[in-house]
């Protein structure tokens, strides 16, 4: 693929967001104001207060240079996600040039049978696409770009390029056999749930699966040095994660990833209607003198536990709310993706089950967004799936 062909689509990209930056720069919803609220916490030092077990730490980090600079917050967080989108294509060429964050020559085409991939391109790299294929790809990500950057102020697109990142990584032929491969692999599935706890039992699961996939097939010569790696991986995921987890713990007294893991389970009760129990108990204060909403730490509050498995009727409500969720991830993929139906001839399964990496990305789809099935589905928090 010529620069050229990355590198207008770019520019293209940066110029629309500039130009429709009037259009949105005043564009608020309530998750950004309490992403703004609990940075000025950070900002004035309120460590006690600034620690929460619902919002991620991740995004509100990133608002305190515009605390510095004195600058309006939502207007600074735009072109914070312009600085994403940029990163979005950095990323996402990585993926289709068969390259490395880390710059790591790949020798992964040199054996191996034609994928599906392989097919389309031509040529011997999983992902090494066609050049008309690639330019295309960079054009056809523009709008989309574009949408992730203005839709709403949410954690969800420093995920998106953080998984990005990630998949770039663990598709590699270097994956579990490198220690700064495994090492930088740690710190994205830290930095995953840094940004949105949803990130922790993904990264986890993630990992695992294709830990196991490895493993099992490798070469009995290479089992250790694989263990050895997977289990620095783990090492340096925990390490990093347990400083998040432990301030959890001294905060709320108990022990846990997040502490609003009853939050979804109470909004898709059938008694609320889709709406969080707290918010129907009237006009509520917020949970400590810097907060100005109550929805800032509603873990604070009485939730009422659901048991989706508690009775027949429970069992039967939930499994239409997942067969919805389910449904619902299909239409979101066949509006931005409609390509993706391609997947579901038996011949392309069969050529993408050969394929390492492709298999990988594919597995990595279906993982990332089961989770949410099970819970709840937004536009949003399925960006990774639908690009």
């Amino acid at each position: 693929m010529k620069n050229k062909h990355f590198f207008i689509p770019l520019i293209i990209y940066i110029t629309l967001s500039l130009l429709l930056y009037p259009f949105f720069q005043y564009n608020l919803n309530p998750d950004g104001i309490v992403y703004i609220s609990i940075a000025k916490k950070y900002f004035t030092f309120n460590w006690e207060l600034a620690i929460n077990g619902t919002w991620g730490p991740m995004l509100s980090i990133l608002f305190i240079p515009a605390l510095l600079l004195n600058v309006e917050p939502i207007f600074y967080i735009k072109f914070v996600n312009i600085i994403l989108g940029i990163l979005l294509f950095w990323g996402l060429k990585i993926l289709v040039s068969d390259s490395h964050p880390l710059n790591i020559e790949n020798n992964y085409t040199k054996r191996g049978k034609l994928s599906f991939l392989q097919h389309i391109s031509g040529q011997s790299g999983s992902l090494n696409l066609r050049d008309d294929v690639k330019n295309a790809f960079f054009y056809a990500i523009i709008i989309p770009t574009v949408y992730f950057t203005y839709w709403v102020i949410s954690p969800d697109f420093l995920l998106l390029v953080t998984f990005i990142f990630y998949i770039g990584l663990v598709i590699h032929e270097k994956f579990l056999k490198e220690i700064r491969n495994s090492i930088l692999i740690g710190v994205l599935g830290a930095l995953l749930y840094y940004i949105k706890s949803y990130g922790f039992p993904f990264f986890l699961l993630h990992f695992s699966v294709l830990f196991l996939i490895g493993f099992v097939s490798a070469e009995k010569k290479d089992k250790t040095k694989i263990a050895k790696y997977g289990f620095l991986v783990l090492l340096v995921f925990s390490s990093i994660s347990s400083f998040w987890i432990i301030n959890i713990h001294e905060k709320y007294d108990k022990w846990g990833i997040s502490s609003a893991n009853n939050l979804f389970f109470s909004q898709i009760n059938p008694k609320n209607n889709l709406v969080h129990a707290y918010l129907n108990n009237g006009i509520i204060a917020p949970p400590d003198s810097m907060s100005i909403a109550a929805n800032e730490d509603p873990s604070l509050y009485d939730i009422e536990s659901w048991n989706p498995f508690g009775s027949s009727e429970s069992i039967k409500y939930y499994s239409g709310w997942v067969l919805k969720n389910i449904l619902k991830v299909i239409q979101f993929i066949l509006v931005f993706s409609p390509f993706v139906i391609l997947l579901f001839f038996p011949k392309i399964v069969s050529r993408i089950i050969k394929d390492k990496r492709a298999f990988t990305i594919i597995i990595s789809m279906i993982l990332y967004s089961s989770g949410y099935i099970m819970l709840f589905v937004e536009t949003r928090y399925v960006w990774q799936v639908m690009l």
